[in-house]
């Protein structure tokens, strides 16, 4: 895995991109305001099973941070369902910044991808549905451009 947060030069992780893609296919309610929400008994969860079967909601790194795919790549869920993710030269990084290392993106772009800024998704975040997320993250895969600065169909959106 290269280290898209730490190194100049970047290569997205297509291979992990379509991960993302297949764990969004199968994820259930999204919000992306929230890393997670609490289960029932108020506390976060660990596993898709668990966070489909109590109903709950998390945005897209909440998702990923429960799927099998981010914990055979040696991430975690960390605090309020964030993810977090051991490096082999940094150490534990979570958050935007541990999705960046692992899709081997900016960290601007993982920013984008988890909060919707610079008008990302075109829409409130609070209004982005997983379909959106699948949006952005196949356009990844054909336009191969997340690795440097997004430029949208080669023009600054």
């Amino acid at each position: 895995m290269n280290h898209g947060v730490f190194k100049k030069e970047i290569i997205m992780n297509k291979v992990n991109v379509q991960k993302a893609i297949d764990i969004m296919k199968r994820a259930g309610k999204i919000d992306m305001r929230v890393w997670q929400e609490k289960n029932l008994d108020g506390k976060y969860v660990k596993t898709e099973e668990e966070l489909n079967s109590c109903g709950t909601a998390a945005c897209f790194a909440g998702w990923i941070s429960v799927s099998e795919e981010w914990k055979s790549d040696g991430g975690f869920t960390g605090k309020q369902g964030a993810p977090c993710i051991i490096t082999e030269n940094d150490g534990e990084i979570h958050n935007s910044m541990a999705i960046a290392y692992w899709l081997d993106i900016t960290l601007d772009n993982s920013n984008k991808l988890l909060y919707g800024l610079k008008n990302f998704y075109k829409m409130p975040i609070e209004c982005v549905r997983k379909e959106d997320i699948i949006d952005r993250l196949e356009k990844m895969l054909k336009e191969d451009t997340y690795h440097n600065e997004y430029e949208y169909g080669g023009k600054s959106e």
